[in-house]
């Protein structure tokens, strides 16, 4: 038995691997731990300032890109 997905595949040609079919269920659980362990720890605040500020060493490549992001930050403004 062939199973198409008639809104991409309307002319079915390329029918769809049944094993992906039940799959489903463990999508399901899998967000369903998601939830729990967002319910646990949940999520930061958003945070405001320089990115990388305090780090003496920091590689050239990313000064560069703290450079940029406070250039596009004045710009927004």
């Amino acid at each position: 038995m062939k199973i198409f997905y008639l809104y991409r595949d309307t002319r079915e040609l390329h029918p769809i691997k049944t094993q992906t079919m039940w799959a489903v269920e463990s999508f399901i659980q899998m967000r369903k731990r998601h939830e729990a362990y967002k319910r646990k720890f949940p999520d930061r605040p958003e945070t405001a300032g320089i990115p990388y500020a305090g780090i003496g060493n920091l590689r050239p490549e990313s000064k560069d890109m703290v450079d940029a992001y406070r250039a596009r930050q004045k710009y927004a403004e």
